[in-house]
């Protein structure tokens, strides 16, 4: 069984990238990263700079991880999260492997992950497991900062991104259809596997500079008056 690191970024710092890196390098066996921007961000390229590149190259090198980079393009964020579930699924062993899902401006924190924590992974029969969000932005509210966020999803084919950023889905596995996280109407998402009291990730987007905070800022009123997420009806 392997675990991997799925990174969807664009325009981060290559200090943080390579940190992030750095700090899940202990429990994952290789990264499946997707640059670009989405269309309502304002853009002048389709990629990120180089130096970033460069970090997660020397980042994996370093710690002797499996590195897959992509650069499709201008995606839309739903199509992006996708895309990365797609090329993920293309080097994982289906139905064994795990995906933890991680953003440039998060990381692991110190003294996360239970040393059987492959041993529970290897033998649990639920396809999710949820670890401890903490979220460091003081300017983000309508979420505790601290709580339950499903980031590990086991390798199911056909697993992907649907109508909304947080709809993952199978569309079909064994002859039905899987909610990965979020609840649709009564439909409620797999059972997860409870990692929270060891595995924490941390998320820092207010520490941004300011041109990337602005990029974001401007991402999610665009987005907010494009009204381009619509919650799937199943």
């Amino acid at each position: 069984m392997k675990i991997w690191c799925c990174l969807s970024w664009y325009e981060e710092r290559a200090d943080w990238l390579a940190d992030m890196i750095e700090s899940v390098a202990p429990f994952v066996d290789g990264v499946v990263a997707v640059d670009g921007p989405y269309p309502l961000t304002p853009h002048k390229s389709k990629i990120s700079d180089g130096e970033q590149y460069a970090a997660l190259e020397w980042a994996c090198e370093t710690n002797g991880l499996e590195l897959y980079l992509h650069s499709p393009g201008v995606l839309a964020e739903v199509d992006k999260r996708a895309y990365l579930f797609e090329k993920a699924l293309e080097v994982a062993e289906p139905m064994v492997d795990w995906f933890l899902i991680m953003d440039g401006d998060m990381w692991l924190g110190d003294g996360s992950w239970p040393g059987n924590a492959r041993h529970y992974l290897e033998r649990t029969d639920r396809h999710a497991a949820e670890v401890t969000f903490h979220e460091l932005d003081p300017t983000i509210d309508g979420n505790p900062k601290v709580r339950p966020f499903r980031s590990m999803f086991r390798a199911i084919p056909g697993l992907t991104v649907e109508g909304t950023h947080g709809t993952y889905t199978v569309p079909d596995h064994d002859g039905k259809r899987l909610l990965m996280w979020q609840p649709i109407g009564k439909r409620q998402p797999v059972p997860a596997l409870d990692f929270t009291n060891h595995v924490h990730l941390y998320h820092r987007p207010h520490l941004r500079d300011p041109q990337r905070q602005a990029l974001r800022a401007t991402y999610y009123d665009r987005r907010a008056t494009a009204n381009i997420e619509t919650v799937p009806e199943y």
